[in-house]
């Protein structure tokens, strides 16, 4: 409520962890949760227009870091607090979230490749931390416009990879997506 009623173009809630079911549904802007490092048990919320969500993502982009562990993490979801479960971030504490991200690991599948599977699909692809041409290694987040459950998050994920493995592509967790032999 928050975020809808600040009307600002972006808007980051330092703990969205306290949030409950009647209180998230308003927030339609979601994009997404900031992480400040992989260990870290908080998220922020990043609730903003798409417009806003890819513009700040290309300002992400001209970050430089040390480290990779400087960096900030994204996810796509929203994190709240469950009584039931020890984890902060994992997938049963997942409210629902927006976006699809994929992450193409040391495969020989381009970004430009990728874009042609998916030709009406908005999609925003940047290099990882450790990406490298011999080692090539990218996100990419698909747009949605919409808030997903974590149910119809994976399928939709599975659904996407099941695409690129359909156009040629195996998938191999160590290897990435690579042409099928």
């Amino acid at each position: 409520m928050e975020a809808v009623e600040s009307k600002q173009e972006k808007y980051i809630i330092n703990d969205c962890h306290g949030y409950s079911f009647n209180t998230v549904e308003c927030v339609a802007s979601l994009q997404g949760s900031i992480i400040a490092h992989k260990r870290d048990s908080d998220s922020m919320m990043l609730a903003c227009n798409k417009n806003t969500f890819v513009s700040t993502m290309k300002e992400f982009s001209k970050s430089r870091f040390e480290s990779k562990e400087e960096n900030k993490l994204i996810s796509p979801a929203l994190f709240i607090d469950k009584s039931d479960v020890v984890s902060r971030r994992g997938k049963p504490n997942a409210f629902g979230g927006s976006n699809v991200y994929l992450d193409i690991e040391n495969g020989t599948l381009t970004h430009r490749q990728l874009s042609k599977l998916f030709p009406n699909v908005e999609m925003i692809a940047y290099s990882s931390y450790s990406h490298t041409k011999e080692m090539p290694r990218y996100r990419v987040v698909f747009l949605t416009d919409t808030i997903m459950s974590p149910e119809m998050y994976t399928a939709i994920y599975n659904m996407i990879c099941e695409r690129i493995e359909l156009a040629g592509y195996k998938s191999d967790f160590d290897s990435g997506f690579n042409p099928k032999e």
